[in-house]
């Protein structure tokens, strides 16, 4: 899947794997999102998380930091955790 072209961001979701992720962030020096270990009938509310963390991080300018905790809602919190030196995973 890919959203909103402005961000030239790509979603894509390896299917039975649980992992959902993007591609692109790293062209604009942001880390790559990604969601871990979902069953595939989440995937798609799992990349609509990816592009809301994605779409603050293009649009403010800022990182997301690793161990901290963002509001996608009153009622979704998303904690960031590491998954590499270029990635984070959000869930």
């Amino acid at each position: 899947m890919r959203f909103a072209n402005k961000y030239g961001v790509d979603i894509h979701h390896v299917i039975g794997s649980g992992w959902v992720q993007s591609h692109g962030m790293a062209r604009k020096r942001l880390p790559e999102v990604e969601v871990r270990g979902e069953p595939d009938f989440l995937t798609g509310h799992a990349g609509a998380i990816i592009q809301e963390v994605c779409a603050y991080m293009i649009d403010w300018k800022g990182v997301v930091r690793l161990g901290e905790a963002m509001g996608l809602s009153p009622n979704t919190p998303v904690l960031c955790s590491c998954c590499s030196q270029h990635e984070f995973e959000v869930g």
